[in-house]
């Protein structure tokens, strides 16, 4: 099956608690575009998953053209992406689907701060992208504590499932490997490719 050029444009504001919602519904252009929009978890409940960049050529900025009044930019967030709201889920839900549907919250309170802390390399995409690869529930790989933050973790909670068979929460295991120079399993060691 061939993948055609398209978009399907959805745009709709409305406020909630004081911030600007926008709802728009984005289609990638083909099999192997992108919404072109690159997000970092920030783990703060008032900014979650934040837009530090959008790329030109992807749906989102091909959207921002035909919506310049309502564009979406650096410094605002991902709330919801296809009725999912945690912010490594939406991402997972990206990385998969080729038509989303999302809910953008216009440049949270902290959200202009927190852009400019953070730094997308050619490291940290490649990461992310590992991580999302190894996305597995807990009950697969038989994990029920993450053991880098020693938290509990629920049989249906969707974590990084490693080849060695350990697993570990998202943002554990990004802080983990962000923080060595070769990527290794934090309990065995075994290389993480």
């Amino acid at each position: 099956m061939g993948c055609t050029e398209g978009r399907d444009v959805v745009p709709e504001r409305c406020g909630c608690d004081g911030s600007e919602l926008t709802k728009v519904t984005l289609e990638k252009g083909g099999c192997n575009r992108a919404f072109g929009a690159r997000v970092v978890d920030t783990e703060t409940k008032d900014v979650g998953l934040l837009i530090v960049r959008v790329t030109a050529g992807g749906a989102l900025s091909k959207w921002n053209a035909v919506n310049p009044s309502m564009a979406i930019g650096p410094g605002d967030s991902i709330v919801e992406a296809n009725g999912l709201t945690e912010p490594w889920a939406i991402m997972e839900e990206m990385a998969r689907v080729v038509k989303v549907h999302m809910v953008v919250r216009r440049a949270p309170p902290g959200g202009k701060a927190l852009l400019a802390q953070c730094k997308v390399t050619s490291q940290s995409l490649q990461t992310t992208a590992l991580v999302l690869k190894q996305s597995v529930q807990a009950c697969d790989v038989s994990v029920d504590t993450c053991a880098i933050c020693l938290e509990d973790v629920e049989a249906d909670e969707r974590i990084a499932g490693l080849k060695c068979g350990h697993g570990f929460h998202h943002r554990c295991l990004m802080r983990w490997l962000g923080r060595r120079e070769t990527a290794s399993c934090p309990l065995c060691r075994e290389a993480v490719h």
